[in-house]
């Protein structure tokens, strides 16, 4: 199965809320922003494995990391106003301070299996280890890029092992 690496600027959050507040949350579950073009260009499926990769911030943030991972619960769906009800979590949607966050109404329904805000597996630690350059530079221009099983596979070592 390929896993999907989703970047998250926390820069984006305005002052009212912030993207570390939306990850940890008692229900464990986030819509992320999924432009409609990645929709179908990820193919993206129910079970996929995600991880959020915090991108380079002002400093003020911590570094570029894996900060989150978790999996696929919902498949993307269109965000139309009065239409909650068609999401599991209709409260997860909409979040103080994200409102220059989202980068689509598409959104992709993930149940996170762990938040690692301050410890992080650092982007540099999988640029060493080989694992995907994008971990640490991004993919211009896109909100999300695949991961092969295998770079999944190293990823979901590491981050259980640390």
């Amino acid at each position: 199965m390929t896993a999907i690496a989703f970047q998250a600027n926390p820069d984006k959050w305005t002052k009212d809320g912030t993207m570390r507040d939306y990850l940890e949350n008692e229900d464990k579950y986030i819509y992320w922003s999924t432009p409609e073009d990645e929709v179908h260009a990820r193919n993206v499926r129910f079970g996929t494995p995600v991880l959020i990769v915090r991108t380079a911030s002002t400093g003020r943030f911590g570094p570029r990391a894996i900060i989150a991972v978790g999996t696929v619960a919902e498949l993307p769906k269109k965000f139309r106003p009065g239409g909650e009800s068609e999401f599991a979590f209709p409260q997860r949607l909409k979040s103080p301070g994200d409102e220059h966050a989202a980068s689509s109404d598409w959104k992709t329904g993930i149940k996170l299996l762990g938040v690692r805000w301050e410890r992080g597996i650092p982007a540099a630690t999988a640029t060493v280890r080989n694992i995907d350059p994008r971990l640490a530079i991004g993919e211009q221009g896109r909100t999300a890029f695949l991961l092969t099983d295998e770079q999944w596979r190293r990823i979901e070592a590491i981050w259980e092992h640390s």
